[in-house]
C-alpha cells in the first residue's frame, strides 16, 4: 500500500507484515509422509529452541497442537530456530522429527515470514484388531458364510503338496441362490482342517493361511476398524529385503518409510501364489513368500512393534511443562 507524505510529515502504518512459526501434527494413514488431508493429531508437544537475534539469548519455549493438529509459538525472532516434535508413544515418524528456520531478522527480509513446518506419524495401534488364523479355524468357524468360502475359493490357495484348495466349488458358488446349507457345513470344515495343518514346510501353503485369515478379516469388520485402506509397516527400505515385494512387476510396492498398503500386499501374495505354489527348502521364491507371510501374520495379530495396521493416530497427553 503506497503511503504519500508532504514535506516534514510523519505517519505510522502497519502493513500487518508479521510472521509466524507454526505448522500441523497429522496422522499419516498411508504412511507416505504427506499430509494428504488427513486428520490432525491433537496434543502433542513441540520445542522450539535457537538463539535470539542478539546472538547471545538462548530460545526455549514449548507448546502443544490444538484439536486439529495445528500448532504454533509466539513471535519470537531468533537465528537458526528448530522446531522439534516429541513423538506420540506407539508410533512411526514419516517425517523428519525437526525443522528449522529462522525469524524476524531485518536483515535478512525472507525470514520474516517465518516458517511452517508439519510433522506426520502412522501410529502403531492393536486398536485396529484383526483376528488371528486360530481364532478363525476354532471360534469364528460359524461366523464363515458361503460367499466367504466362495471367495476364499477363488484366491490361489495352496496345500501342501502346492495343488490349489478350493471349499466350495466355483460351479456351485455361481449356481442360482449360491451354495447350499449342506456345502456350506462342508465348506467350512474342509476349510478348518485345511487351516489348521498349515506349516511352512511348503511356504505357499503357510503364506497362503495367512493370505485367508485377512481375507476374512477384510471380510467381516469389526467396529475399531474396517481395513478399509489402511497400510501396515514392514520395514524401511532398504531393509525390506528381500525386494521382492511387487513380483513380476518391478513395480516398488513398499514406500521410503516402510509402509504397504493392506491391499497391495494381498494382491501380491496372491499373485505370486498362483506363480508359486510349491515353495519348500531351496524353492524358487520362498524367501520372498516368507517375508511376506511374516507381514500378513504381524498384521492378523495386530502386533504393535512391525507389521501392524496403521492407523489414525489417538490424541495424546503431553503437556508443556508449567514452570
Amino acid at each position: 500500500m503506497p503511503i504519500t507524505l508532504a514535506a516534514g510529515q510523519i505517519s505510522e502504518v502497519d502493513f500487518g507484515n508479521v510472521g509466524a512459526i507454526k505448522g500441523r501434527k497429522f496422522s499419516d494413514l498411508n504412511g507416505n509422509g504427506v499430509d494428504d488431508s488427513e486428520p490432525g493429531v491433537q496434543g502433542v508437544q513441540f520445542l522450539l529452541t535457537g538463539t535470539a537475534l542478539d546472538g547471545v539469548t538462548p530460545i526455549s519455549l514449548c507448546t502443544n497442537t490444538d484439536a486439529n493438529g495445528n500448532y504454533s509459538f509466539p513471535l519470537t525472532p531468533g537465528d537458526k530456530l528448530l522446531v522439534t516434535e516429541v513423538p506420540p508413544p506407539n508410533s512411526i515418524a514419516t517425517t523428519p522429527l525437526t525443522c528449522s528456520g529462522s525469524f524476524g531478522d531485518p536483515a535478512t527480509p525472507s525470514t520474516c515470514a517465518g516458517f511452517s513446518c508439519e510433522f506426520g506419524n502412522a501410529c502403531l495401534g492393536g486398536n485396529c484388531a484383526a483376528k488371528t488364523l486360530g481364532w478363525w479355524k476354532n471360534a469364528g468357524n460359524s461366523s464363515i458364510t458361503g460367499a466367504d468360502l466362495c471367495a476364499l475359493s477363488a484366491l490361489n490357495l495352496r496345500d501342501a503338496k502346492g495343488t490349489h484348495v478350493v471349499f466350495i466349488s466355483p460351479t456351485n458358488c455361481a449356481a442360482y441362490g449360491g451354495p447350499t446349507v449342506a456345502q456350506i457345513t462342508a465348506g467350512r470344515k474342509a476349510f478348518t482342517t485345511w487351516l489348521g495343518n498349515a506349516t511352512a514346510t511348503n511356504m505357499a501353503y503357510m503364506l497362503s493361511a495367512q493370505l485367508a485369515t485377512m481375507t476374512l478379516n477384510t471380510r467381516h469388520p469389526n467396529g475399531t476398524c474396517s481395513l478399509v485402506g489402511v497400510s501396515i509397516y514392514v520395514g524401511t527400505p532398504p531393509t525390506t529385503t528381500p525386494k521382492c515385494l511387487g513380483q513380476g512387476t518391478m513395480t516398488p510396492l513398499v514406500n521410503s518409510n516402510g509402509f504397504i498398503t493392506l491391499s497391495a500386499l494381498m494382491s501380491d501374495a496372491n499373485s505370486e501364489l498362483g506363480s508359486y505354489g510349491l515353495t519348500t527348502s531351496g524353492k524358487t521364491d520362498r524367501t520372498c513368500q516368507g517375508f511376506k507371510e511374516t507381514a500378513l501374520d504381524n498384521a492378523n495379530n495386530s502386533e504393535s512393534t512391525t507389521g501392524v495396521i496403521d492407523v489414525q493416530c489417538p490424541a495424546v497427553n503431553n503437556p508443556c511443562p508449567t514452570d
